[in-house]
């Protein structure tokens, strides 16, 4: 049981801040293929929006926060917290480097960030509502947006210069690009896709193809098709060539689509997550993913596939993300934040421990391998503010609003 320890110690508190602002820098700067690890806390409302870096090893969120996170896959630790929208971030788009991400929000803003060092690079704007969905060109060059005030826009990434704008029907709520480049896609809340050919930009036909908004949109891996999912719980494919589409059925309304080599991923509000062979039209099922309280039945919100279409992410509109990997079912990471708020976090210098400063004037102390909460550490008359551990590991700092400071040991 950790055991009080004098408040004179208290004065090593902000030397003992001031080595893990350092360390974890030094650990980030070494491993520059990904963000450098920054300790926050986990978002505290509810999860909107999320994408998968390329290779899949990290995985960047925007919540009702107004706030956008990245978290390693392998750990479940949350890595960078980027700030500075005013709004609910509603859309979240990578650049196929995975070095660029973009965020859309309710503030009617676009933020372009560095993934590495969290730093922002511009803020487009132009639109006049919320911005709902984003998409990258494959190369990067260019950025496409829609907005709840039915511009279709496209934005030069390096110089935040529109290059096209043209207003639709509805809300634009999907955005994809060819695998080439060559060719781009927008669907809108008014049932209808359009698409056509980047070298102009001009929109070439117009489809209605469900009977509620579009929710998804991809084009198959060859490019020779658009695959589009309404909220309707319809899934159509539409053959560019033969300008002829085809119904694959329906379901529970749809949350996202991918294309692999020869398969279509179709996920749905009822986690079922299902396989469509593009040649055959075959339909597999392959899992069922949930998300929240195991012992209800939750209608998810968000679902997004990673780029090799390996793994799922989905949440149900709290403030937890479930990672599943498809091809293991007993494979699950759960990126959370518990019921109290999350001031301050820190892992022990061994990664064995987690503790976090709360709200409920506690730190709790989790094992970091199990994801189990092993102690409440109770004795602080305010909101926890600050938590740090001591180089060894054995101590346990934690200071308060209350400008008291206490220190564990935990050995």
């Amino acid at each position: 049981m950790p055991k009080y320890f004098p408040n004179r110690i208290a004065k090593i508190l902000p030397q003992l801040s001031l080595f893990f602002f350092l360390a974890f820098s030094v650990v980030a700067q070494n491993t520059p293929a990904k963000p450098e690890l920054v300790l926050q806390t986990g978002h505290t409302a509810a999860v909107k929006c999320a994408v998968f870096s390329p290779d899949g090893n990290w995985l960047a969120s925007g919540g009702l926060d107004n706030v956008v996170k990245i978290w390693d896959l392998a750990s479940g630790r949350e890595l960078r917290t980027l700030r500075g929208h005013a709004g609910y971030v509603n859309a979240l788009a990578l650049s196929r480097d995975g070095k660029i991400l973009a965020s859309g929000s309710n503030d009617k803003t676009i933020k372009i960030w560095n993934v590495t060092n969290g730093a922002l690079l511009q803020t487009f704007t132009g639109h006049t509502k919320p911005v709902l969905s984003l998409a990258f060109s494959p190369d990067g060059r260019w950025l496409a947006s829609g907005g709840a005030d039915n511009n279709f826009v496209v934005w030069e990434v390096s110089s935040g210069k529109q290059i096209f704008k043209q207003a639709q029907a509805a809300a634009v709520t999907a955005l994809a690009f060819s695998p080439d480049g060559q060719m781009f896609a927008f669907g809108d809340a008014a049932r209808n896709f359009g698409y056509g050919y980047t070298k102009d930009w001009q929109v070439i036909q117009v489809v209605t193809s469900h009977q509620q908004k579009v929710a998804a949109l991809t084009f198959t891996a060859d490019g020779k098709a658009i695959a589009s999912g309404g909220a309707d719980g319809t899934v159509a494919l539409w053959q560019i060539a033969l300008k002829k589409s085809i119904a694959l059925g329906g379901g529970d309304p749809v949350l996202s689509l991918t294309a692999t080599s020869n398969q279509l991923l179709i996920g749905r509000t009822d986690g079922q997550i299902s396989a469509r062979d593009v040649e055959t039209g075959r339909l597999t099922p392959l899992t069922k993913v949930r998300a929240g309280d195991a012992e209800t039945v939750n209608k998810l919100n968000l679902l997004t596939f990673s780029a090799d279409g390996k793994q799922v992410a989905a949440g149900i509109g709290d403030r937890n993300i479930t990672i599943r990997v498809l091809a293991q079912s007993d494979n699950t990471i759960q990126l959370t934040n518990r019921s109290s708020v999350f001031l301050a976090t820190a892992f022990s210098p061994d990664g064995r421990w987690f503790a976090s400063g709360t709200n409920e004037n506690v730190v709790r102390l989790w094992d970091v391998k199990t994801g189990r909460e092993i102690a409440k550490l109770f004795g602080l008359a305010g909101y926890v503010n600050s938590v740090a551990f001591s180089p060894g590991g054995g101590f346990l700092a934690a200071g308060s609003l209350s400008g008291r400071v206490k220190i564990w040991d935990l050995d």
